[in-house]
């Protein structure tokens, strides 16, 4: 918190890396950021359930799978508001959508 803290009172960008499920999570960096009357972008990842697992178990240090399905059970996607920006990102890596609804393509990825 004290880097991200500086940063912005320095002007400067920063990028908060977390798996912030829900709003009370996001909330942390996000009243920092509104301090410092900085803009908020948030980077969704819509990733099927079963492609999260398999990634994480290809990790060297990989989360135990218990862990991993009781954080995408609790999950609490943004809604448009939160942020100043939301980008949704589907399971390819691109942007499937900014700030809106979730187009059908997304949608459908992440009830896989």
């Amino acid at each position: 918190m004290d880097l991200l803290e500086a940063a912005m009172r320095a002007g400067g960008q920063a990028v908060w890396d977390a798996t912030a499920l829900d709003p009370r999570q996001r909330g942390i960096p996000l009243r920092a950021a509104r301090r410092h009357g900085a803009l908020v972008t948030f980077a969704v990842f819509l990733a099927p359930d079963e492609q999260v697992l398999e990634q994480n178990g290809a990790r060297e240090h990989a989360v135990p799978d218990a862990v991993v399905r009781a954080q995408l059970a609790r999950r609490v996607l943004p809604h448009a508001g939160e942020a100043d920006r939301i980008l949704y990102i589907d399971a390819r890596g691109e942007v499937a959508d900014i700030s809106g609804s979730l187009d059908d393509r997304a949608h459908a990825e992440l009830r896989a």
